[in-house]
């Protein structure tokens, strides 16, 4: 499945040659994109760190994603918005500095998502699909940097059963669809068929894999990459 999805790769909706994905498409087709951009992360972090003005080159990437949005070249939204978070990364520390008032917050988070919504039932096409489109990712961004910023968002965010749930949001990204796909084809052959009653029992079993992945197989990769990384060639000068 790997395979299929490193060299099928899509937008979630059409592959690479603007045809209509025919197969079956779990969530986990974003994969593809970190496969890929994990190949390029050293490039991107060399180029990033040269760079000096940091909203000139956010500015430019955006403009590089409205032509992607524009031209239906998926692979250059997709691939710049991973250079983004880069370049977030670079100014965490400063990011994390920034005040945020309650009013200043409320407001980018209010209008953030208010586009984020406008743009799943907005379909004007065109340039303005392109623009929409564009806005719809920038808000994102903004979403991702409030929470970084000092301000209630990121206070939220901190408290023990948030944090909680973003160590196990990778392994739930990973696992839900298998889950759920299963519990919908065997619940029914229990007498279980309302919707409402799958998605009551797909909830909790999801976590409880979710739980049970991250601690068999995620938390022992991570520490094996640190151990790799601890025993690299800096130890030997």
């Amino acid at each position: 499945m790997q395979f299929d999805v490193l060299f099928n790769v899509s937008d979630g909706v059409n592959n690479l040659f603007g045809a209509q994905l025919i197969r079956v498409d779990s969530p986990v087709w974003s994969m593809s994109w970190e496969l890929w951009f994990s190949l390029t992360l050293p490039l991107a972090i060399w180029c990033i760190s040269r760079i000096r003005r940091t909203g000139l080159a956010v500015v430019a990437t955006f403009i590089a994603v409205l032509v992607s949005h524009w031209t239906g070249y998926f692979p250059l939204r997709l691939c710049l918005m991973f250079w983004l978070g880069v370049m977030v990364a670079r100014q965490f520390d400063k990011i994390k500095a920034v005040k945020l008032s309650i009013l200043a917050e409320l407001a980018l988070l209010v209008a953030s998502v208010g586009v984020i919504e406008l743009s799943l039932v907005w379909h004007p096409g065109g340039v303005l699909e392109a623009l929409k489109s564009t806005a719809m990712n920038a808000a994102c961004l903004v979403v991702v940097v409030v929470a970084i910023a000092d301000g209630f968002t990121r206070r939220v965010l901190s408290a023990a059963p948030m944090v909680f749930l973003g160590k196990v949001s990778y392994s739930l990204y990973l696992t839900h669809a298998i889950v759920i796909g299963a519990l919908a084809a065997l619940l029914p052959r229990l007498g279980i068929v309302d919707p409402l009653a799958i998605a009551a029992v797909s909830l909790p079993a999801s976590m409880l894999v979710s739980v049970a992945f991250w601690r068999i197989i995620e938390v022992p990769s991570m520490n094996l990459s640190r151990s790799l990384a601890s025993s690299g060639p800096r130890d030997a000068v």
